[in-house]
């Protein structure tokens, strides 16, 4: 309850009731929510770094083959898997990507570079995020657990 001072002259009272519950319920369920969330973002989190797609994440042995560049470049038509000077044509298969032919070579390419870690995902313009999460999932599946994130221009 409010204070009420009475005035001369007949005036309004200034005072005024705030009913401050709403508000501290608004409050607390916005800080609930917020909590659920944080947690939900550290849990689904995927480590990718951005690098120039000319540079490699390992140090390359003196006896093994030279590789200077492992790319994977995801664009509209389908996946390109570029192992050196070697390049790799992985179509689409009618509106989608096939993943399965991509997991299949990019075993390959681990078994010819079993020490490599590094793979470079060149995205192209027009392409839906899903696509780009499904292609850096199967490179982390097969091994290559440095996964950077590049645009696709210059690459091929």
């Amino acid at each position: 309850m409010g204070v009420s001072v009475e005035t001369k002259g007949g005036k309004r009272s200034l005072d005024a009731e705030l009913n401050l519950v709403p508000f501290i319920d608004l409050l607390s369920s916005c800080i609930a929510f917020l909590l659920m969330t944080a947690v939900w973002t550290s849990m689904y989190r995927m480590d990718a770094t951005n690098k120039n797609s000319g540079t490699s994440g390992t140090a390359e042995k003196p006896d093994s083959k030279p590789l200077d560049r492992l790319v994977l470049v995801v664009d509209p038509r389908g996946y390109t898997v570029i192992a050196g000077k070697e390049k790799y044509l992985i179509p689409k298969k009618g509106e989608s990507y096939d993943i399965a032919e991509l997991d299949k070579k990019l075993k390959q390419v681990k078994g010819y570079y079993p020490d490599r870690l590094d793979m470079n995902v060149a995205v192209a313009s027009g392409v839906l995020f899903a696509d780009i999460t499904a292609a850096m999932d199967t490179s982390i599946g097969q091994g290559f657990t440095d996964v950077s994130l590049t645009d696709a221009t210059g690459v091929i």
